[in-house]
């Protein structure tokens, strides 16, 4: 004969088995059932999987904390893409280019633009290829990019980051104005 084995499950009472003799017998007798101890009946089947943090013993207002620095850095900390086609560290949501056009030749453009980041501060590198240069003007790194926009009108574009990585848009202003009278010497 084969039998049967049928699990009941009281919410918070106890676990009872019965086995009954054949598959169509009626279902067993409450005297015929077994009645176990109350271990297994705090099992909850839709109980949160262990994440292998003890949740318990730490308060949810530091948790909270946690994840609010961590989106925070998240969100603050991030890469930009600097003129001369290079990345840094720095704060991407802060505006630090501005441009200005003049209707003069690149090569005339690219040497004031030297000229004015040697008298403000230190000219760190200079490609002539692409047109760039950077440099260190009050401890801000400068990069200034000059590029013919048609035959007549060159653009130049500076941008200017403090050590901190956020961008500085008043002194690259100031530098575009000074590339701007150094042009105007010029002829």
């Amino acid at each position: 004969m084969a039998k049967t084995l049928t699990i009941l499950i009281k919410p918070v009472q106890s676990i009872e088995v019965g086995f009954s003799k054949s598959l169509h017998s009626q279902p067993i007798q409450a005297d015929q059932r077994k009645t176990y101890p109350n271990k297994l009946s705090r099992l909850k089947l839709d109980a949160p999987m262990d994440c292998g943090l003890d949740t318990r013993s730490m308060k949810w207002h530091r948790w909270f904390f946690v994840l609010l620095c961590g989106w925070l850095l998240a969100g603050v900390a991030g890469c930009v893409k600097t003129v001369d086609g290079r990345t840094k560290a720095a704060v991407p949501f802060s505006r630090d280019k501005i441009e200005g056009r003049y209707e003069r030749t690149v090569a005339q453009v690219f040497d004031a633009s030297k000229a004015v980041l040697a008298r403000l501060g230190t000219l760190n590198s200079e490609d002539t290829i692409n047109k760039t240069l950077v440099a260190k003007v009050d401890t801000r790194n400068v990069w200034v990019k000059v590029r013919e926009v048609d035959t007549k009108i060159t653009s130049v574009t500076v941008q200017v980051r403090t050590r901190g990585g956020a961008g500085d848009i008043e002194l690259a202003a100031q530098i575009e104005k000074e590339i701007a009278l150094a042009l105007v010497s010029v002829k």
